[in-house]
């Protein structure tokens, strides 16, 4: 897995200490990303373990008119609000987790979504929308 990683690469750079990072989601482990750690040449794996990066999943309330843009499984903790109707949530650490926007439908156009600039490495762009419930609104999932 490791070298599949090196060599398919959705993302590489230089890491302190003269070593070299890369990434590339695994299909045996669910599609996480998994993070390789080797040593100048680029050859010699130092470390590797699995990214806990999650799907961004975008949720509408029609009830509330509202659209949260979940970015990571972790729980707020603190809101902060950065303009009228909203919100930014931050994990324990400080990590941006989501984004609130309250009265949505009159700050973005809900008809539309448009992913632009992807990196070209990419190779799938998983949309899939699903209702549950009409209560609870349209639910996005976007998987790079």
């Amino acid at each position: 897995m490791c070298v599949y990683v090196v060599e398919n690469a959705v993302h590489a750079g230089p890491q302190e200490h003269n070593r070299f990072r890369f990434w590339a989601a695994i299909p045996e482990i669910g599609d996480r990303y998994l993070r390789v750690i080797t040593l100048e040449d680029k050859i010699t794996i130092h470390n590797a373990f699995p990214e806990r990066i999650q799907a961004m999943i975008l949720n509408y309330y029609p009830e509330t008119d509202s659209l949260y843009i979940n970015l990571s499984e972790q729980p707020s903790v603190e809101s902060q609000e950065i303009s009228e109707g909203i919100l930014l949530d931050y994990d324990a650490d400080g990590r941006l987790v989501g984004i609130d926007i309250d009265n949505a439908s009159n700050k973005v156009d809900m008809k539309k979504l448009i992913l632009s600039r992807l990196p070209r490495r990419n190779r799938k762009v998983v949309l899939g929308f699903a209702q549950r419930n009409p209560a609870e609104g349209f639910q996005a999932r976007i998987r790079l």
